[in-house]
C-alpha cells in the first residue's frame, strides 16, 4: 500500500478519534481488522485500504450533522481540516523522531510550547483559534523539516 494511502487512513481516523498512540487494538485499528482481517494498517492491500476509507469517510460524514450542531459553540476555531493536517505532519514527525511520550501528549506538547496556552487533555485541538491552527502547522513543518534534516546527516554520516 501507498504511504500517501497510509497517511490518508491515519488522518482521517485521528479526525474521527479512533486513534490512540501505540495502541494496535484502538478504535481505527479494530475497524481495519473488522473489514480485512489484518492487525496491520501496513499490511493492507490497495483495495482493502479503499475499504478502510469509505467507512472511515462514512463515520466522518454521519459525525459531521452533530458538528454542524454544535459549531456555533466554537466559532473560529481550527478546521477539521486544519485539524487533520496538523495530525499527519506529527505522525510523520514521530516515525522520524521517535518519542516514548504518547502522539495526543506530544501534540498537547507542541500546543503548549508554540501557542502558550493550555490544550484540553486528550483533545489538544479543539479549542485552537484557526489563526493559531496556522501557527501551529507551521511549527510542525518546521519539526518535521528539521527532523528530515537529522535523518539525513546521520543516514549520510552513518
Amino acid at each position: 500500500m501507498a504511504k500517501g494511502q497510509t497517511q490518508t487512513l491515519y488522518s482521517l481516523a485521528a479526525v474521527l478519534g479512533l486513534v490512540e498512540s501505540g495502541n494496535k487494538e484502538d478504535p481505527f485499528h479494530m475497524i481495519v481488522y473488522r473489514i480485512s482481517g489484518k492487525t496491520s494498517v501496513r499490511e493492507l492491500t490497495p483495495p482493502e485500504a479503499a475499504a478502510v476509507e469509505a467507512e472511515l469517510r462514512r463515520q466522518l460524514r454521519e459525525q459531521r450533522p452533530k458538528k454542524k450542531a454544535a459549531s456555533p459553540e466554537y466559532p473560529g476555531k481550527m478546521t477539521a481540516g486544519q485539524k487533520a493536517y496538523a495530525w499527519r505532519l506529527l505522525y510523520d514527525l514521530a516515525k522520524l523522531s521517535p518519542s516514548a511520550v504518547p502522539v495526543g501528549e506530544r501534540m498537547a506538547g507542541i500546543v503548549r510550547k508554540v501557542l502558550q496556552e493550555d490544550p484540553c487533555p486528550g483533545h489538544p485541538l479543539n479549542w485552537v483559534k484557526r489563526e493559531d491552527g496556522a501557527k501551529l502547522i507551521e511549527a510542525l513543518k518546521r519539526y518535521l523539516r528539521n527532523a528530515k534534516r537529522k535523518a539525513a546527516k546521520a543516514h549520510d554520516s552513518g
